[in-house]
């Protein structure tokens, strides 16, 4: 009999991609999300889709509405995708009654997703961190600021997609920060940015990718990706899999200075992009397999992208810096990630799920990025 898949968080192309390696496989899936128009709607690859209350704003209601999708499609396993990853977590002991729930317990995601935690992972592991503290306060932020002569970056403990980060900033961008909203200064390290991928199951990884950021958004999230074999990454993630039991996804931002020391940046315990360099030959559905034989990881070099990003971000920037034969060599070596002449309905998905995002982004006055999470983010508060 068909195994069946919950897959939450179906505005992500992550979870579009996941979706289809699934079915690939064999398994039946289900998505579910709280947009009316996600990214994968449209997609073949799904038995049905489902809307959900927004996590954010009641997670006790949204995680019935999880619990009651559960045992109305029979499904055998949830896998959550962005950060309502977070809110299933913290009622996984009541979901994991109903059947597996692929995230690890609530006290070990919170811990994960703070970001001035980077210090407790890397103990035990052979990466450092960079030097990073909480500030309360301008003082401590000042302190901070002169110890490292302005080489430092401020960052929410608690963001994503470098949201509000701040790099080298000035004094005077110090005393304007709202220090209520648990920030952390880290020095500032320079070198090659690496995110790191990782599938686990009861703490033993089972499938493994690192990548460059090659395109990107500012200092945030990347939309072309080139697989990278580095053996010293993937027994990182093997060990923090294995002392914090992690079950279902994790990544990590890390930077590989010039002398070759390797430093933690944040973890993400959740889908990152990474998930596209799977292919249907190495996928990730099968590390369910009983006979799996070492960890699961993508060919070298091997390329995607997210093509309208591509055209939309990388275009214009390639020509106002004269990049164009860089960004057209890029584009012939990878494949869209969303692209697939055997499941054509997210071509156009991703343009509805585009208006969407404007949409929502005007009537709730933010910027697009922000309005792809806000019922999503769980920034630290108390889940009572």
């Amino acid at each position: 009999m068909k195994k069946r898949l919950l897959i939450t968080g179906l505005r992500a192309p992550v979870a579009l991609d996941l979706a289809r390696q699934f079915n690939q496989s064999g398994w039946q899936v289900i998505a579910a999300d709280s947009q009316h128009l996600p990214i994968g709607r449209l997609s073949n690859a799904l038995q049905s889709y489902h809307r959900l209350p927004a996590a954010a704003a009641d997670h006790h209601a949204y995680a019935d509405a999880v619990a009651d999708l559960i045992q109305r499609e029979r499904i055998d396993v949830l896998l959550p995708t962005c950060e309502e990853a977070f809110f299933i977590a913290r009622h996984k002991d009541k979901l994991s009654e109903l059947c597996e729930v692929l995230t690890s317990d609530w006290q070990t995601m919170q811990f994960l997703h703070d970001k001035g935690n980077v210090t407790e992972i890397v103990k035990g592991t052979d990466l450092s961190a960079p030097e990073t503290q909480r500030v309360t306060n301008v003082e401590e932020a000042r302190a901070d600021h002169q110890k490292h002569a302005s080489h430092i970056v401020l960052k929410k403990s608690f963001s994503r997609f470098a949201r509000g980060v701040l790099i080298k900033p000035t004094t005077d961008a110090l005393t304007r920060l709202n220090y209520d909203e648990n920030w952390i200064s880290q020095q500032f390290i320079t070198g090659q940015e690496y995110c790191v991928y990782g599938f686990a199951l009861n703490g033993e990884l089972k499938a493994f990718c690192a990548y460059r950021p090659t395109f990107r958004l500012g200092t945030a999230s990347s939309y072309y990706f080139e697989n990278v074999a580095d053996p010293i990454l993937q027994k990182f993630a093997q060990d923090v899999c294995r002392k914090h039991h992690i079950h279902g996804q994790i990544s990590f931002d890390i930077i590989k200075t010039e002398d070759h020391q390797y430093y933690l940046l944040e973890c993400n315990p959740r889908a990152t992009s990474a998930v596209h360099l799977f292919p249907t030959t190495a996928s990730l559905p099968q590390v369910f397999n009983d006979d799996q034989i070492g960890i699961i990881t993508p060919p070298p070099h091997h390329k995607t992208m997210l093509a309208l990003a591509m055209v939309l971000l990388g275009l214009p920037r390639a020509l106002k810096r004269r990049e164009l034969s860089r960004w057209w060599r890029a584009w012939c070596a990878a494949k869209d990630a969303l692209f697939s002449p055997q499941d054509l309905g997210p071509t156009l998905g991703q343009f509805l799920a585009l208006g969407e995002g404007l949409y929502l982004a005007a009537i709730h006055r933010c910027d697009p990025v922000t309005a792809t999470t806000f019922d999503t983010e769980w920034n630290g508060e108390p889940l009572e």
